[in-house]
């Protein structure tokens, strides 16, 4: 049996929430399966979740329950093609997880200071960037964009879903044990 979470503080193996991901897609209607953003139903996006989890996890990995918390309602809101909220939850369980890491306060420190592959601290860092985008609206008054592109718009903050919610399992499952 494949184990997702080891909750620190109960110290309690959760097996993985299959069960939770498959009736949470069933709870979507059929009009907001058909019209997820970029065309991935709830069922792919369940499947994508669960391919991350096969393909990065191979032990067991400890977890704060904040950061177990924020995963599922990331993963919750994946499967909801609530793009947007996903790429946030994600940027806050990556930086709760840092945090226990590392003790540093910021985000932007937690990914320096936190002894990961060069090469997934630039993914991380533009993750990053792109949720200050959103986090940090320069000009609130400009609705040019929303309102020329708007689907342009859905389509990038799709993609970045779908690159948030691999980032954030690539970053919980860094130190697992086997």
């Amino acid at each position: 049996m494949r184990f997702r979470y080891h909750c620190s503080r109960s110290c309690a193996i959760v097996s993985p929430p299959r069960a939770q991901l498959r009736v949470l897609g069933r709870g979507l209607d059929a009009e907001h399966r058909a019209t997820a953003s970029a065309g991935m139903s709830a069922q792919q996006r369940i499947d994508y979740i669960l391919a991350l989890d096969d393909e990065y996890l191979r032990g067991g990995v400890v977890l704060s329950e904040w950061t177990a918390f924020m995963v599922r309602e990331a993963d919750n809101a994946f499967v909801a093609a609530c793009d947007l909220a996903c790429v946030l939850t994600v940027s806050a369980a990556i930086e709760t997880a840092l945090r226990s890491e590392t003790g540093v306060a910021r985000l932007v420190e937690g990914i320096e200071t936190s002894a990961m592959p060069a090469a997934l601290r630039a993914e991380l860092h533009d993750l990053r960037r792109f949720r200050n985008r959103w986090v940090h609206i320069q000009n609130p008054a400009d609705d040019s964009l929303p309102l020329d592109d708007p689907m342009g718009l859905a389509r990038e903050v799709h993609d970045w879903a779908v690159t948030a919610v691999r980032l954030l399992r690539r970053v919980i499952y860094l130190d697992q044990c086997m």
